[in-house]
Formats: structure tokens, sequence, C-alpha cells
């Protein structure tokens, strides 16, 4: 008889625990001041969970100076959250269908006031369940601060980069510049400038001047003013026309010869 007892509490005992049961563990979330938190909370039913479902989320404020309090409550098929003022219209089920076994909930712009533990509490009847959540919440924003130090890394190698890169640019278009330079002075000799073409002209027609006898300076001279292009050398002199003179004929009576008168010849030809 005491065995047979035994057996039918065992068995008692094994059907209450298949019944109601929340699968998400225990665990502490920390979270920014500003951000928003996720609690979750999922549970499975039972065939023998016949009750009406009613699911509640209770907080303990870290001071342990107030009494556990409901922040918001299902039951009835109905929602409220009314039920705490500091988190009235930021606390949210996460699911619009309850009954499928999502209870999680929302906790939006954090504040430091909402740091503390918080109960999610499952009833149908007759399987009844809880957990409990640690929520912290962050005054400085470590994922911000971590964010931040990570883009900021980024930026400063891209720009360390592009240095690099603008310096290395550079060098090269200068090399470049120095080679092409440097093949121009080799292969291309440098125009003469003005003065010099003209004091190359000068110092030749010196030594040309100085290499030359009396015999053909007359010629060479002739040659330079020929090629000036004047009028004055192109025109041809003109000597004036001048009476022709008559030549006497020396006295030859004194040298016992006979005078002879010896005709003059005009510039045209003719005898006078």
């Amino acid at each position: 008889m005491a065995l047979l007892l035994c057996f039918v509490l065992l068995c008692g005992v094994v059907d209450f625990a298949r019944s109601l049961s929340i699968t998400t563990p225990e665990e502490m979330i920390e979270k920014a001041k500003g951000e928003t938190a996720y609690l979750p909370c999922k549970f499975t039913l039972s065939p023998e969970d016949q009750g009406p479902l009613d699911i509640e989320w209770l907080i303990s404020p870290a001071d342990n100076q107030k009494v556990d309090q409901v922040i918001i409550l299902y039951s009835g098929d109905k929602i409220y959250d009314d039920y705490y003022p500091d988190l009235k219209g930021r606390v949210h089920f996460t699911s619009n269908d309850l009954k499928s076994g999502d209870a999680s909930i929302n906790v939006t712009n954090l504040q430091l006031s909402d740091i503390g533990t918080y109960q999610c509490k499952v009833k149908k009847a007759p399987g009844v369940a809880n957990k409990k959540i640690h929520l912290v919440v962050l005054a400085s924003n470590k994922a911000g601060l971590i964010a931040g130090a990570i883009i900021g890394t980024l930026l400063a190698l891209a720009l360390i980069g592009l240095i690099i890169f603008c310096c290395r640019k550079k060098r090269r278009e200068e090399k470049y510049e120095k080679e092409v330079h440097h093949d121009i002075r080799e292969d291309v000799p440098p125009p003469k400038s003005r003065t010099s073409t003209a004091r190359s002209y000068i110092g030749s027609n010196h030594s040309s001047l100085g290499s030359m006898s009396p015999s053909n300076m007359e010629g060479y001279s002739k040659t330079q003013y020929n090629q000036v292009p004047s009028e004055d050398f192109e025109r041809t002199p003109q000597s004036p026309t001048l009476p022709p003179a008559k030549v006497a004929a020396p006295n030859l009576s004194r040298m016992g010869a006979i005078p002879v008168m010896i005709p003059a010849q005009s510039k045209d030809g003719s005898i006078v």
C-alpha cells in the first residue's frame, strides 16, 4: 500500500513538472542610458494547463526600499501598462499574440532609475512559472565609446594611408621630371642666344678681315657693300661732263722740228 502511494505521488510530481515552464534562462543585461532593453520571457504550455493565461512583469528596484511592483500585465486578453508611473509609456510586449508562448518585453529610453531585477511570471492553471532578469543601465555609453574608438582608429589609418600615398606620388613625379630634364640636356644642345650669335658673327668677320691681304681687300669690300640693299650703291656714279681740252703740241720750232697740232678727242669719241 505504501509503495502504491509513493508511485501515485511520483506520477503526480512528474505530471506537474511537465506543465507550464519558462525556457528563457536567468541572465543579466547591460544597456546604456537612452537605449532600449529587450527582456526575453518565452514559455511552453502542457495539455493540462487549461486555465486562463495571465502574464505579469514585476520590478524589484535596486535600492531595495520599494516592494515589487507590477509594470505590465496581461489578463483576460487585455494588456494593462499603467501600473508603474516611472515606466509608463516605455514598456511594451514584443509579441502581438501572447498565447503563442512569447511574453518578452521592451523597455525603451532607459534611465538610471530603471536599474533593478525584473521578474516574468506566467500563470495558466494549474501551471505557474517565473524567471528573473537583472537589468543594469550604464551612465558612460560603453557601446558608443567602443564604436567611436573603432571609427576614429579607422579614420586615422585611412588618413595616414592617404598621406603616404600622396608623398610617394609626389616623389615619383619629381623623379620623373628630373629624368626627363636630364635626357633633354644630353640629347638636345641648348639654343644659342642672340647676343652670342651676334658676337660669333662679328668675330668671324674680324677673323676673315685679318686673314685678307691688300690684294684681295678690294674685292672683299666690294662684295660686302654689294650685299647692302641701298639705292645709293645701286646708282652708277656719273662724272661731270667737261669740255674737251685742246692739247698744245710742244714748240718744236725751237727743237728744229715742224709743229704739229694733235687733235683732242671728246668723250663721245669725236675728234675736235
